[in-house]
């Protein structure tokens, strides 16, 4: 598995504290499925005032620790950036991407459908990028109709859901959305949103759920094959939930024919 979204990059947001905590929390989750991680600090002007050189020298220093300490995670870096009022032009757009792609993760605030949104995200694909929204499930315009979060796929925008929320770490009503996205195919990645807070790694501990719930291809195609075409900067379909229909109604039409 991949873990696309995590904010384990140490002293650098409101995740991990210091890089004994992200040593720590890494080893904890290189026994778990996952075998790479994109470290994805906050990048919110006027409350994260990031400096790229800095965090780019805190993660390579970040990478020598994990084999010092025989660590096996391959690590990437990235960006959560917060897109409502600020205009593509007055971010270094190219520095925040996921290292060595055109894909980067985006965030909102969590209340309206903030106006500029859209037209911010039209300048970023003309641009080349290819944007995926953070936790659509945690936004109320998203979470009080679910449906709307089509919207922005058919603007090809790609969507993340945060593994806690379905686990019902945020509270009942965005659980409800996580899964009503996942079961509608209005989700291409699983990930933690991980700030090194809770003993329990919530990606690992979704995967049982979404199997028995969903089905085995979803989980891998969310946390494990999606991820790879990122990271290698291929094209992944918005739309996905029809060819699982129609591969199961195959698999069934072979079934009959045989008994």
């Amino acid at each position: 598995m991949i873990d696309i979204h995590t904010h384990l990059l140490p002293g650098c947001d409101d995740g991990s504290p210091n890089l004994e905590t992200s040593i720590s929390h890494l080893r904890d989750i290189s026994t778990s499925s996952v075998r790479e991680v994109i470290l994805t600090p906050h990048y919110f002007p006027g409350i994260y005032n990031q400096d790229l050189q800095a965090l780019q020298n805190i993660f390579l220093d970040l990478k020598k620790e994990l084999i010092t300490n025989d660590i096996n995670l391959g690590l990437h870096l990235g960006a959560e950036v917060y897109l409502e009022h600020l205009d593509c032009e007055d971010m270094p757009l190219q520095k925040l991407v996921i290292q060595g792609t055109d894909y980067i993760l985006f965030e909102t605030n969590m209340g309206k459908l903030p106006p500029k949104l859209k037209s911010i995200l039209y300048k970023m694909l003309r641009m080349g990028f290819k944007p995926i929204m953070a936790h659509p499930e945690r936004y109320a315009y998203i979470f009080n109709n679910p449906e709307n979060a089509e919207d922005f796929i058919h603007l090809s925008i790609y969507l993340q859901i945060n593994a806690g929320s379905l686990l019902g770490l945020y509270g009942k009503k965005i659980a409800k959305a996580a899964w009503i996205l996942l079961n509608k195919g209005y989700a291409h990645f699983i990930a933690s949103d991980d700030h090194a807070s809770k003993d329990n790694y919530s990606l690992a501990l979704a995967e049982h759920p979404v199997r028995s719930r969903i089905d085995n291809y979803t989980w891998e195609l969310l946390t494990d094959a999606n991820p790879r075409l990122m990271l290698a900067n291929q094209k992944i379909d918005f739309f996905y939930v029809k060819n699982i229909t129609e591969r199961k109604s195959l698999i069934s039409s072979i079934i009959e024919k045989l008994f």
